[in-house]
Parts: structure tokens; sequence; C-alpha cells
């Protein structure tokens, strides 16, 4: 009998040991939200916060991280503008789930959406980024995947930085339309009797 629980305990923590905790993975790798996501009742207050995995591969982040873009796109997702949306700080590293929860803590929020950029392709005179964002619902612990988003731009010595700047316009502004959606398809709607 003691050898038979033995033997189960060890088969559990090998199991546990081996399997990859979904505690400790990057949320950008899940490709689907979660499931049994309950309603959401407004207002909701919102922060976004901007994700850099490696900070060593940000040449473009003087650009990327303009804090005026920033405010005049995402910001602007406010969830049917009842609750004004606030900008917290860079977080660098991978996004975890305990990550999200300790943040969700530190802002005293009910939504938190994490974005996060990744150059595609970078050739003289082209460059290509990809605009990725979650949004984690703090209370029901829960994650909403919003659809990536790719913008590309040809530049030269010049204008460069106009490009550059244009095309992260571009993606914000589609990275916020994208999750506005997801934030209203889960929106609570009282419904009206027939009669």
């Amino acid at each position: 009998m003691q050898r038979a629980i033995a033997m189960w305990v060890t088969t559990i923590m090998v199991g546990a040991l081996l399997m990859p905790g979904a505690i400790f993975a990057d949320v950008f790798e899940a490709r689907v939200s979660d499931s049994a996501v309950k309603m959401i009742h407004f207002p909701q207050s919102l922060t976004v916060i901007w994700n850099r995995p490696d900070p060593a591969a940000g040449k473009f982040d003087s650009i990327l991280g303009d804090p005026a873009t920033l405010k005049r796109t995402l910001r602007k997702i406010d969830p049917a503008r009842i609750a004004p949306a606030a900008l917290g700080e860079d977080f660098i590293g991978p996004v975890t789930r305990k990550a999200l929860d300790r943040l969700g803590k530190k802002y005293d929020v009910d939504l938190l959406l994490v974005f996060r950029r990744e150059v595609v392709d970078e050739r003289p005179g082209f460059i290509q980024f990809r605009n990725r964002a979650r949004i984690y619902l703090v209370r029901q612990r829960k994650l909403l995947t919003v659809p990536a988003n790719e913008t590309a731009t040809d530049f030269n010595e010049n204008n460069w930085k106009e490009k550059i700047g244009e095309i992260n316009r571009q993606g914000l502004k589609q990275l916020a339309e994208d999750a506005r959606k997801v934030i209203h398809s889960h929106k609570f709607e009282k419904r009206r009797s027939n009669y």
C-alpha cells in the first residue's frame, strides 16, 4: 500500500516537473484566449504596459516608445469611454501570469493591456514590425488574445525616423481598434424582455 502511494506521488511529481508550467510560460505564446471568461461589467479601469522581452535589441525604442504616440493610440481604447486608461511603466522580460498578477496588484486595475512589438524583417532600407497584445482580466485572472498585425515600410537615411514613426502609429492604432473589439465582445449586455 505504501509502495503504491509512493509510486503515485512520484509519478505526479515527475509529471509536474516535465510538463511546461502554464504559470511560468510567456503569455505571448498563447494562441487563443482563455475559456470560461465571465462577461465584463463596465466601467472598468485599464492600464497599458509596453513589454520589451529583450531590451538590448531595442535600437528603435526612442521612436517606438514615444509617450505622445502611445497616449494618442492605446490610451484611447478606453472601454466605452467611461473609465480613463493609464500608461504603466515598461515591463522588461517575458510576461508570465505570475508577473501579470503582480502588475494587477501594483496598479490596482480591472484590465491590463500588455503589448509587444517585434522586428520581423530588417534589411537596408526596409523594416517590418509585428504588434501583438494581450488583455489580462485581473479579477478573473483570465487572458484575452488580441489579433496581431504587421506593418512595414521602405525608408532611406533621410526619412527613416518619420517612416518608422508612421508605421508605429498605424500598427498601434490597429492594435487599439482590435483590443477595443475584444473587450466589447466580452461586455455584459442586459437583455430586454420582448413582452
